[in-house]
């Protein structure tokens, strides 16, 4: 946990725009989203119910069940199509206050939706608009226009189905002719005054009324057919003896081979042409071959033709000219049964007609007009019957859809819905977080001591952490002895001069030990100069050379602090001078044995060309011999940041480098340690700032080892 927190610290700019950027586009979102109501509305298709039941007199009667849907076909499906239906949404548009805000049909349909309940008859609506009234609106003009299109639906599929029926004035001359009929029966019976009461002559009426009602239908049947062979032979422009030898052509494989064969030979010939002159072999070869193949598909087409016209593109496949061929075959069959079946009908009645002849003329005239008179109305009550069944089907195929639910919107918006927008954003957040995170950690990773191992450092010490405040030297107890260790490590010359194997372990950022860093190859100060510096800001630098400066003072040496920071000057901040107001020329007394160099930076800004000419080596030769110090120590700027602290390097090469774990970074550190390698400076030792304190380490303990403790 104290790592993350360290690492959000690190990076809280970053986090705290991007969340913000987030923060802003969600609320952008949720307040330039136009808001959208819903109207809710639920229709029922009820069970239809279309039985026909017609008593046709002696002719018998007529039934006929209602239209089902197959099992393959859903009603609800249906209805949803013509919901969704072009003249259904044209109509709605037509009617909205804001028709033109849609240019096109497709896009005002996507504020309707249907929704079909499973394993029911119900079926919801759901429309969307800019307000709640409107949505009302839309929703009720929607359901208007939807069975207004059932009603013309209806009506185009009565007109079609009467096409094949009896019209009104067939009805009409059918009423007449049964009314003269009954009149004529009327008359007879009225004059003759003859009844017939015979069971014998009763029966044989009532079978040759039911012959001739049977025979009568037939007949029908049979010109019905006749009818539709012709609509469909003119349809297909072929005699139905045409149309079957042409489906026989057409489902004969090899003739179909042969056509096919013919079609890849032109289609290569064709390509050959293009290129190349009819003499050419392959071209000749392919003309010839294809010759063959026309004389082999004309002799099929003779043989099965006989002097007839062929259609030659009709096939077994699909349902177009072929299905209404085979179409054709099965009406002609019906046909001819149904015409043989009133032949036999009326050769039945003639013999009964034979034997009813023996009965007086009276009585063979009343058994005569009644039956025409029972016919006529048989044949006036069947067309009306076919007519009502008619509309019965249309009503079948097209229910009248009742509304269960009237349209009704809520009073708050469907969309935009904030609570998934805000925890979306929350997750954003929380995953865009954690990937910046990581991204920036690994563009920039903090330092750890291991990355340090390859270094050798004569000595290492940790400051612990501690608040510091402005112009005061106070330090903390457990502070102040480290850095007494510190100052006393920089004076003890003489001990590290034959150390070779010593090591100290480099604390990190909790405090616990890590990895091991040597300390050989050390060499002593060659002057009383110390160049202290790090590699960024905020790692300690000013606060070490502070602590450093005080120690070596309470040790009895006299010792100047100069700031070397011409940017910052934090340093003569730190005790309240202001560089631009304070004498620069001559050391600033803070306290006993202890003097402060003040540093101004030039007129020009020009500070590197300041320090490469001389000028501050000057400055620093004069503050020397005015004071005679023992120590001077040089608080400078950080190394990766400006180029002043390694020109400096040239006249002062013993260098204290600061670092401080959750702050100091690995690639800055590394690279500004072998920039000082590279010019030839000495790092005598590394001071590790802001320590986690340990209480009784730092009481008791140092956290660096002398030689003769090494051996």
């Amino acid at each position: 946990m104290n790592k993350l927190t360290s690492k959000v610290n690190r990076h809280w700019k970053p986090l705290l725009l991007f969340n913000l950027a987030l923060t802003i586009a969600v609320v952008g979102k949720i307040v330039l989203t136009p808001k959208v109501w819903d109207a809710k509305a639920q229709l029922i298709l009820p069970n239809t119910s279309g039985n026909l039941d017609a008593d046709l007199g002696t002719l018998g009667s007529l039934k006929n069940s209602s239209v089902d849907f197959s099992n393959t076909m859903d009603p609800l499906l249906a209805q949803e199509s013509i919901l969704l239906s072009n003249p259904v949404l044209k109509q709605t548009l037509a009617l909205d206050p804001e028709k033109d805000l849609f240019p096109r049909v497709s896009s005002y349909g996507k504020f309707f939706e249907v929704l079909r309940t499973e394993k029911s008859n119900t079926f919801n609506l759901n429309v969307s608009a800019s307000s709640p009234e409107l949505a009302s609106q839309r929703t009720a003009n929607w359901i208007a226009a939807y069975q207004e299109r059932l009603n013309q639906l209806r009506e185009d599929n009565n007109q079609s189905r009467q096409q094949f029926q009896s019209n009104q004035q067939q009805i009409k001359e059918a009423k007449q002719n049964l009314a003269q009929a009954e009149q004529e029966l009327a008359q007879f019976e009225q004059s003759s005054r003859l009844i017939s009461s015979e069971e014998q002559v009763n029966s044989m009426v009532r079978v040759v009324g039911d012959l001739t009602s049977l025979q009568e239908q037939a007949q029908a049947k049979a010109q019905a057919n006749q009818k539709q062979i012709a609509a469909i032979s003119q349809r297909i422009s072929l005699t139905p003896d045409e149309a079957i030898r042409s489906l026989s052509l057409g489902e004969n494989k090899d003739y179909q081979f042969l056509k096919n064969k013919l079609i890849e030979i032109e289609n290569t010939l064709n390509g050959l042409q293009a290129n190349f002159t009819d003499r050419d072999p392959r071209v000749a070869s392919l003309m010839l071959e294809r010759d063959e193949l026309r004389s082999k598909l004309q002799q099929y087409v003779d043989d099965v033709g006989e002097a007839v016209n062929i259609d030659t593109s009709v096939t077994s496949e699909g349902q177009g000219r072929a299905g209404l061929i085979q179409q054709l075959v099965l009406l002609e069959s019906e046909a001819e049964a149904n015409q043989k079946q009133a032949e036999q009908l009326e050769s039945q009645i003639e013999e009964i007609n034979v034997k009813l002849e023996a009965i007086p003329q009276e009585r063979s005239q009343l058994l005569r007009l009644t039956r025409q008179k029972n016919i006529a109305e048989g044949v006036y009550q069947g067309l009306v019957a076919q007519v009502q069944q008619a509309g019965i089907n249309s009503f079948d195929t097209y229910p009248n859809v009742q509304v269960i639910d009237p349209p009704e919107a809520g009073s708050l918006p469907s969309s935009p819905d904030s609570q998934i927008i805000l925890l979306g954003s929350l997750l954003a957040s929380l995953v865009g977080s954690t990937a910046l995170l990581l991204l920036l950690e690994s563009s920039s990773p903090l330092l750890d001591a291991r990355d340090l191992q390859s270094s050798n450092f004569p000595f290492v010490v940790s400051i612990p952490k501690f608040k510091s405040s402005d112009g005061a030297l106070s330090l903390p107890p457990y502070v102040e002895v480290e850095f007494e260790k510190l100052a006393s490590a920089i004076t003890s010359q003489p001990q590290f001069q034959r150390a070779t194997s010593t090591s100290k372990s480099l604390p990190s950022a909790e405090g616990s030990q890590s990895s091991k860093l040597t300390l050989s190859n050390f060499q002593p100060p060659q002057s009383h100069r110390f160049l202290i510096t790090s590699a960024a800001t905020g790692e300690g630098k000013t606060t070490a050379t502070i602590g450093i400066a005080k120690a070596l003072a309470n040790l009895g040496y006299k010792v100047l602090m100069v700031d070397g920071d011409y940017h910052k000057a934090q340093l003569s901040r730190y005790f309240n001078y202001n560089p631009e107001e304070t004498e620069i020329e001559k050391p600033i007394p803070i306290q006993s044995n202890l003097d402060l160099l003040v540093t101004r930076s030039p007129a020009t800004g020009k500070t590197v060309a300041l320090v490469s000419q001389g000028q501050f080596e000057q400055r620093l030769k004069a503050a020397e011999l005015l004071g005679n110090y023992d120590y001077v120590l040089i608080d400078t700027s950080p190394v990766s940041v400006t180029s002043e602290a390694v020109i400096m390097t040239s006249m002062i090469l013993d260098i204290l480098f600061v670092v401080r774990p959750g702050i100091s970074k690995r690639n800055s550190v590394n690279s500004s340690l072998e920039q000082l390698t590279q010019n030839n400076s000495r790092i005598l030792g590394l001071v590790v700032n802001g320590v986690k304190k340990n209480t009784e380490e730092y009481s008791y303990r140092s956290n660096y080892l002398l030689p003769s403790e090494a051996r």
